[in-house]
């Protein structure tokens, strides 16, 4: 955790949201709350995306699900659904739901993206939590890179490889609103 403390110390001294310059004490909570949660999470890895030079911090994951874990990924209320391609893992879809929160007279979007792989036995998922909009839009191109740059071997030797589900056309882009 000292060495990530070291490489983020740009980060000590922006200002917050709030005003407030980011202090070192910030830098470590946020560390702190990546190595907890990973500690709770069943994922094959878990990253920490710092996507812009402040006090700000996302968590990815990268899970391996057998189909029988697989959630359903359907119809969800405001949710952005696509078809995607990626370099080694095939075919898959971008999840993309949007929740927006109240408070006090004003409102705030939060999404987040889940990128799914399926051959029909096991799921390769890409997963970001919920953001605001504009933090979320500067984790893209890592998790772009990401899903470019991973792939998936299994214990026989071969290479998962995602399909598109049936009823989706390639270039189809849902959004529910049911």
């Amino acid at each position: 955790m000292r060495q990530a403390e070291s490489a983020l110390g740009a980060v000590v001294g922006v200002e917050r949201w709030d005003g407030v310059p980011t202090s070192p004490d910030d830098v470590r909570d946020l560390l702190g709350r990546a190595f907890d949660e990973a500690q709770l999470m069943d994922a094959a890895a878990t990253f920490q995306v710092w996507p812009v030079l402040g006090p700000v911090a996302v968590m990815c994951r990268v899970m391996l699900l057998t189909s029988d874990s697989v959630p359903t990924w359907g119809s969800k209320d405001g949710a952005a659904l696509h078809v995607i391609e990626s370099k080694h893992l095939g075919a898959g879809l971008q999840f993309t739901p949007q929740t927006r929160i109240e408070s006090e007279g004003s409102a705030t979007d939060i999404q987040a993206i889940d990128l799914i792989f399926y051959d029909g036995t096991a799921a390769v998922v890409l997963t970001v939590e919920p953001t605001f909009g504009a933090v979320l839009a500067n984790v893209l191109p890592g998790l772009q890179t990401l899903m470019d740059t991973i792939w998936v071997e299994r214990p026989d030797g071969s290479v998962f490889v995602g399909v598109v589900p049936d009823g989706m056309a390639e270039d189809s882009w849902e959004v529910e609103t049911s």
